[in-house]
């Protein structure tokens, strides 16, 4: 997740907002979303929880370990808590009544991106199915919502 621009942030604490217009948040010579300043990105404990499941399911891959662990030293990492739940327990009610699927852990990673007004960085489009998720695939360098 990253924080979203402009005065739609305004709630977050000042290290997920961003000071400068999108056009120069990304150094001209990388064009790609991908190279925002590290200090810009966070990710959830869910997420964080994930990433160290993947590395228990692999405890010889030692270079995976360190490339992990240094990320996670990195990143921001959001907690999940009470008022992220509100929004969790809405978005799940929401898209149940629509007929939307999301995976659990992918519900509960949105609704917080959503509580914290965060973009959601993903090349699953399955995030596309949350109503005012605002989501971007750094892989393609465009938004989804682009394409809708």
């Amino acid at each position: 997740m990253t924080p979203l621009r402009g005065g739609e942030n305004e709630a977050l604490p000042a290290r997920y907002q961003h000071s400068e217009p999108p056009d120069q948040r990304t150094s001209r010579r990388c064009p790609t979303r991908c190279c925002r300043a590290m200090a810009s990105l966070c990710i959830s404990a869910i997420t964080e929880g994930e990433l160290l499941f993947g590395l228990a399911k692999r405890p010889d891959a030692k270079r995976l370990h360190l490339l992990v662990q240094e990320f996670l030293r990195r990143v921001d990492v959001l907690p999940w808590d009470s008022s992220i739940a509100k929004y969790y327990g809405t978005v799940r009610a929401e898209m149940e009544r629509q007929g939307k699927i999301l995976a659990p852990l992918d519900l509960l990673i949105a609704s917080q991106a959503l509580s914290v007004g965060a973009v959601m960085v993903t090349n699953d489009q399955a995030f596309c199915q949350v109503a005012d998720l605002s989501v971007e695939d750094w892989t393609k360098g465009m938004r989804f919502d682009e394409t809708r």
